[in-house]
C-alpha cells in the first residue's frame, strides 16, 4: 500500500486514476501509512482525522467523542477531563462569542481549553462531547510532537471514560480508525 500514496509523474494528473486511488493519495498526502501505523500504536482512544478538504475550511486533527446521558453525566465527564463548565447568566449567550450548550442553555461551550496539559477544542452537543487536537502553532496540521503530547497527557484522561467513547469518533472515511482502515491497526 505504501506506493499508493506517492504522487504520479503522469502529466495527465489524477484524472487517469481511480477515485479510490485518488482518495488514498489525499489521505496519505501529509502522513504515510507507516507513520499512521506508529500513531495508532501510541494512541488508544484518539483518532487521526484527515481534513475534509476543498472549501470545508477544516484541518487535520486528532479526534475523540464521548457520549453522555443527562446533565449529571455531562458534569462527571467534564470533571474527569478537567474541563471547567462555565455557567451563563440569563441573556448572556452570544451566538458567536459565547454560545450555549444545546439542551443546557445555562452552560457556555468550553471551546478552546486544555486537557491533561494538551491544548484542545471541546464542543458539547445534546448527548456527546467532542475533542479536537491539532498543532498549537498550526491548527490545520497534526505532527508527531502533537501526537506524542496527546498520548502522554490526554489519553490518560480518556482512559477512565473508555466505556463512553464513541468509536469511531467520526463516521466518515476521513477518520483513520480500525473500523475504516483495519490494515493500519493490525499488529
Amino acid at each position: 500500500m505504501s506506493g499508493l500514496w506517492k504522487r504520479s509523474d503522469d502529466p495527465r494528473g489524477d484524472f487517469q486514476v481511480s477515485p479510490e486511488e485518488r482518495w488514498l493519495r489525499y489521505l496519505y498526502e501529509r502522513h504515510s501509512p507507516e507513520e499512521l501505523v506508529q500513531w495508532g500504536k501510541k494512541l488508544r482512544y484518539l483518532r487521526y482525522r484527515r481534513a475534509s478538504g476543498g472549501h470545508a475550511g477544516d484541518g487535520d486533527r486528532l479526534a475523540a467523542a464521548i457520549r453522555f446521558e443527562g446533565r449529571e453525566q455531562l458534569e462527571s465527564v467534564c470533571e474527569a477531563l478537567g474541563i471547567v463548565l462555565h455557567p451563563l447568566a440569563p441573556g448572556e449567550e452570544d451566538p458567536v462569542w459565547r454560545p450555549s450548550v444545546k439542551g443546557y442553555p445555562d452552560l457556555g461551550q468550553p471551546g478552546h481549553t486544555e486537557i491533561g496539559g494538551v491544548p484542545a477544542f471541546v464542543w458539547i452537543y445534546r448527548d456527546n462531547l467532542t475533542i479536537s487536537v491539532s498543532d498549537p502553532d498550526d491548527p490545520y496540521e497534526v505532527s508527531a510532537p502533537t501526537v506524542d503530547a496527546a498520548a502522554e497527557g490526554l489519553e490518560d484522561r480518556l482512559h477512565p471514560l473508555r466505556e463512553l467513547l464513541i468509536q469511531p469518533p467520526d463516521a466518515s472515511r476521513n477518520c483513520v480508525c480500525p473500523e475504516h482502515y483495519p490494515e493500519l491497526f493490525e499488529s
